[in-house]
């Protein structure tokens, strides 16, 4: 099954949700966009026959930007999320810099003292989080700090379309009150997983904070410093993304 999904404005025009039965395998996205078009022409308003967004628009494909697939072979279930770029244009990247990472830390440190919330343990979804959470944790002076990683695919050629735990928290953390930490919630549902995983392990208390929110994600945190749309790149990711992007971004 290909459910194709869309928010905002988009979802006026197309419709929130429409379903191909066909189950790809083994196939890469751009055979499975040109299968798109020839069931829904109207998706011709958003995608190319090679698969990438047009102008204006960002599709995930299981969770990840389509313009970072292009060797990635899909089988089974696929799910795509369309979201409309308001502001109009090709997709914009945006280069955090550290001060502004100190800044968006800062403000959500003091709005956890604003509220009066004390947390026993920070735990920082791998990798994103690792940073801000080290980083949380010395504002509120927070010495126990564990890991969860959540990953959408286990290699290429094997997706999911939702996010698994890789890697479980090894933490004692029963009874304790819980910070959940990521960089960003962009779809959402990894922050989803993470806090179901991590309220098996019998917490009193759990909330979830990010750097950045995305306006589309479907899980809002506790805790945010600013909602942007852009495509933002961490300081600590710079040269992954450049690897990733060499030969495949197309605008």
């Amino acid at each position: 099954m290909i459910t194709i999904k869309t928010v905002a404005s988009l979802k006026n025009r197309f419709g929130e949700k429409k379903e191909i039965k066909y189950t790809p395998k083994n196939e890469k996205f751009q055979e499975i966009a040109r299968r798109i078009l020839e069931y829904i022409p109207e998706a011709r308003e958003f995608l190319h026959e090679n698969g990438h967004p047009k102008p204006g628009y960002i599709i995930f494909v299981n969770g990840t930007d389509a313009r970072l697939i292009d060797t990635r072979e899909f089988s089974g279930d696929i799910e795509i999320t369309v979201i409309p770029i308001t502001h109009g244009g090709e997709l914009k990247i945006r280069n955090l810099t550290w001060s502004e990472i100190d800044d968006a830390v800062e403000k959500i440190s003091q709005t956890i003292v604003k509220r009066g919330e004390k947390y026993d343990t920070i735990v920082a979804i791998m990798r994103g989080g690792l940073i801000p959470a080290r980083l949380l944790a010395d504002k509120l002076d927070i010495r126990d700090i564990g890991v969860i990683e959540i990953k959408f695919y286990i290699a290429p050629g094997e997706t999911r379309t939702k996010p698994i735990v890789r890697q479980p928290l090894t933490l004692d953390i029963e009874d304790k009150k819980v910070l959940i930490v990521d960089d960003v919630s962009d779809t959402g549902k990894s922050l989803q997983v993470a806090l179901t995983a991590i309220s098996l392990h019998g917490p009193s208390l759990i909330h979830t904070a990010t750097l950045y929110l995305k306006p589309w994600s479907t899980f809002v945190p506790d805790y945010f410093a600013y909602t942007v749309e852009e495509w933002i790149v961490f300081p600590w990711e710079t040269n992954e993304v450049k690897k990733e992007l060499a030969g495949r971004y197309e605008p």
